[in-house]
This record gives C-alpha cells, sequence and structure tokens, in this order.
C-alpha cells in the first residue's frame, strides 16, 4: 500500500524588514515570526522575538529565553514581573513570584521592592522583619507596661516617704 505525502511549497522573502512566507495558495500571506536573515531561513537569536527578531525576551523565570515567535516564557515570569512576555512590573503593593504577595508596612508609605518585597527605607514603627509584615505590637506592649510598673512603684515609695516626714 503506498503512502501519499503532500508537499507544501513556501516562498520566503523580505517586505522591509519583516519575513514573511508565502505558501503557493494565494489566499495566504502574512508575517512569519520569530525568524530574520536576508532569505529568512534564520532563527531568532536567543533572547530575541518577534517579526524579524526585533524584540528583547522579557524577565523570564531562571533566565531562560522566550518563544522566538510570541515572546512567552516558557516556565513564567521571574519573581517581580508579570504579563504574556513578562515585561510588566508587578502592580503596587504587590511582589514576588505571580505578583501573589502583598507588601508590608513601609516606612513612609514607600513602596516594598517587586522581587524581594524588602521595604527600601525599613519599617513603620510598629512593625518589623524583612517584608515589614510582623507586628512589632507585643514587644512595644511590654516595654509600655514596664514603664507603667515602674511609674506605680515611685509613686508608692514618694507616697510612704511623704508619710515619714
Amino acid at each position: 500500500m503506498a503512502s501519499a505525502v503532500q508537499v507544501c511549497v513556501v516562498t520566503v522573502h523580505r517586505v522591509g524588514i519583516f519575513c514573511v512566507r508565502r505558501p503557493r495558495d494565494p489566499a495566504w500571506s502574512g508575517v512569519t515570526q520569530g525568524y530574520s536573515g536576508n532569505f529568512c531561513n534564520e532563527g531568532c537569536s536567543k533572547g530575541l522575538y518577534g517579526s524579524s527578531c526585533q524584540y528583547r525576551c522579557g524577565n523570564c523565570k531562571s533566565n531562560e529565553s522566550c518563544s522566538s515567535s510570541t515572546g512567552a516564557c516558557p516556565a513564567g515570569c521571574s519573581a517581580g514581573w508579570r504579563g504574556a512576555t513578562c515585561k510588566r512590573r508587578c502592580p503596587q503593593g504587590t511582589y514576588g513570584e505571580g505578583c501573589g504577595r502583598q507588601c508590608g508596612y513601609c516606612l513612609n508609605g514607600d513602596e516594598c521592592d517587586t522581587v524581594s518585597g524588602a521595604c527600601p527605607a525599613g519599617c513603620q514603627p510598629e512593625f518589623s522583619g524583612k517584608e515589614c509584615q510582623q507586628r512589632a505590637a507585643a514587644i512595644k506592649d511590654s516595654a509600655s507596661s514596664f514603664k507603667t510598673g515602674s511609674v506605680a512603684i515611685y509613686a508608692v515609695i514618694i507616697v510612704a516617704v511623704s508619710k515619714i516626714f
């Protein structure tokens, strides 16, 4: 039994800066993504994508190269980045992989680092930790109760001394 083989003849040429591949079907024509060179037969260099490879890849996870045709990152975006091509920073108030973590309480209302969540000038007085998300209230409460207790002891001593004299 003989098998049929279908052959598709494609002409490749440049139109301006774009590589265009046109099958011998007059109904189809379009820009071919991910190729460059005088005859549009070279794939994009690592880190580039698009028609004629004119765009730089975004911030792909683990420094992987993006798709030479779409610019999409196969394993997703590095921490602090989002979008199909990983070129958009996390929105204000978020950080980390997939922009899935909320920023802590940064001093002066500063924005946290979109990658690590660290606050550039430190934490608001009530908060501590690398990402300024731990309440420091327990330390503050124990310190204030110590001061209040100290004042009460001094008052008792003063009253006792004044009754003696």
